[in-house]
């Protein structure tokens, strides 16, 4: 993993500033907010954080999936363990309803 870039700029974010980006962050609204702990809590790109999908996002597991934007011309995804906070966050502020229920659960009954 490259810490620097070719001009000695650190690339990452030391514990003090992650600290107080996730403190920025919980002052936004909602919309803004739940971009910045994406950000935070999966370490993926702003695109890839803009292009999450619905479909993307499993409420039940507390993961989300982003494609990676690196690997051109492939379809590349990975799954992200995320807190639970987060999860409350995106359901409430894009409308996310629990009909994202774990796939093992059919009518109210576990497989």
């Amino acid at each position: 993993m490259q810490l620097y870039d070719k001009r000695c700029q650190r690339l990452y974010l030391n514990a003090e500033e992650r600290r107080r980006f996730l403190s920025a962050a919980l002052l936004e609204p909602a919309r803004r907010r739940t971009l910045c702990l994406t950000l935070f809590y999966t370490g993926c790109s702003v695109s890839e954080a803009l292009a999450l999908t619905h479909t993307q996002v499993q409420t039940y597991a507390r993961t989300l999936t982003p494609r990676s934007l690196k690997s051109r011309g492939q379809r590349t995804y990975r799954e992200v363990p995320i807190p639970q906070e987060p999860v409350d966050e995106l359901k409430a502020a894009f409308c996310l309803i629990t009909a994202q229920m774990d796939p093992l659960v059919i009518e109210g009954r576990a497989l």
